[in-house]
């Protein structure tokens, strides 16, 4: 999984500085080699830490296919995983936020739509809520056959194949591996919208992903 790649690769290489792992590369350029290794994201990617690390980068491969040059965030090298319980709540209200909503284009990793396991994360519920603004663009990734059975299934029944996929939805319940970061995110969800209203974002959020996916899948037709 995700969380097996950070805890026996990412965190032992970067304990001694306590930086993230894309921070160490950028420590150990010379500076007239920055430009080439420092560019700005344009994809921030939400992915569930408990899907296996291999189906999460299958699926980012498959997504991008077409657009090989994309720059995307990827937390486990992009964000410090040895601060991330001590960040004040100031940080998810504004800081991280803000980022996400200033990268403009969040993709979602769903390796299994039949168990879309990151709608039961905290961690990816809020970067989800983050990236509602109309201004960003939000999708959600699968692998080819999957992306292929779903479309399939939904084309005989789709009312039924994605009110499957949003009753898994639930905010409140939503979980995180650091309870502490579980704690924190809920927090921030109560105060600034509340769930009721969060889980109602969500699922808008997704329906309108699914009506892009089918138009896409008519055009295609024409």
């Amino acid at each position: 999984t995700t969380t097996d790649v950070c805890n026996q690769f990412i965190k032992p290489k970067t304990k001694r500085w306590k930086h993230s792992y894309c921070d160490l590369i950028l420590k150990k350029t010379t500076t007239n080699k920055m430009e080439e290794v420092v560019v700005p994201a344009t994809v921030f990617i939400s992915h569930a830490w408990q899907c296996k690390f291999l189906d999460v980068l299958d699926v980012l491969t498959e997504h991008f296919k077409d657009e090989p040059d994309k720059i995307i965030w990827f937390d486990l090298f992009s964000f410090n995983q040895h601060l991330s319980s001590n960040l004040p709540n100031e940080w998810w209200v504004t800081t991280f936020k803000d980022a996400i909503q200033d990268i403009g284009h969040t993709v979602l990793v769903v390796p299994n739509w039949r168990d879309p396991l990151a709608y039961t994360r905290a961690w990816c519920i809020y970067e989800a809520y983050c990236s509602a603004p109309s201004r960003s663009k939000f999708e959600i990734a699968m692998g080819g056959k999957e992306q292929y059975d779903f479309i399939q299934e939904c084309k005989n029944g789709p009312t039924k194949i994605i009110n499957k996929m949003l009753s898994i939805v639930n905010a409140e319940r939503s979980e995180a591996t650091n309870y502490t970061d579980e704690e924190r995110i809920h927090s921030v969800m109560r105060n600034e919208v509340g769930f009721a209203k969060l889980n109602s974002i969500i699922l808008e959020q997704m329906r309108n992903w699914v009506l892009d996916l089918g138009l896409k899948e008519l055009s295609k037709v024409e």
